[in-house]
């Protein structure tokens, strides 16, 4: 029965390869920005590649988180969420790396259905930042983790630019008009959902 069919078989490239792959396409990227971001181009496909390693490393499946599966999708997820950066928002190395933590925990923590979980995340990528950008957590992140979203930003619709939220009471009241926007629809079907704080991100 099996003559009937190809098979194929395909190896999973090495470290090197993937590090190549999308530091090449984020080099691309980075082409018209400003030096200090170029600048970034290796260390954030390092530090990305190392949160995908850490995190399927300390992050394992069992019955009861059956869906911590983690593979180079993860990584190309995060790279597509950079790659949505326009430089004429993103001009400072420091709202670049808040870009880079917020994808990462869009990835990965949003995963992570475990409050101790979602705390050694947070306790890795805290790590990478010192490692591969020297700075900490608290500098980089004086709040809380960063958001960024394409919507929130009423006074540029034409254009939607992806660029961080600094007011979160913001972003929740635009949230709340969509969804009472959408309520009103005729059609369709109306949602009375609670936009707490974990819903929003």
């Amino acid at each position: 029965f099996q003559s009937r069919f190809n098979l194929l078989n395909f190896t999973l490239p090495s470290n090197e390869q993937v590090k190549r792959i999308f530091q090449t396409l984020f080099s691309q990227k980075l082409s018209d920005f400003d030096h200090e971001i170029k600048s970034l181009e290796e260390s954030v496909t390092n530090a990305t590649l190392e949160m995908y390693k850490r995190v399927g490393e300390e992050f394992l499946p069992i019955p009861a988180k059956s869906h911590y599966l983690f593979n180079l999708r993860d990584i190309s997820k995060i790279f597509q969420g950079i790659f949505r950066a326009d430089k004429n928002f993103f001009d400072t190395k420091d709202v670049m790396l808040r870009l880079w933590i917020h994808e990462c925990f869009r990835v990965f923590h949003d995963r992570l259905n475990d409050l101790e979980d979602r705390k050694r995340f947070k306790d890795i990528i805290t790590e990478q930042l010192k490692i591969y950008f020297d700075i900490s957590w608290k500098h980089i992140c004086p709040n809380d983790h960063p958001i960024f979203v394409d919507f929130a930003n009423e006074s540029l619709k034409d254009i939607s630019p992806y660029e961080e939220v600094t007011d979160f009471n913001k972003l929740k009241s635009v949230l709340e008009t969509f969804l009472e926007d959408f309520n009103l629809t005729p059609g369709n079907i109306s949602m009375d959902l609670v936009l707490f704080k974990d819903a929003i991100e």
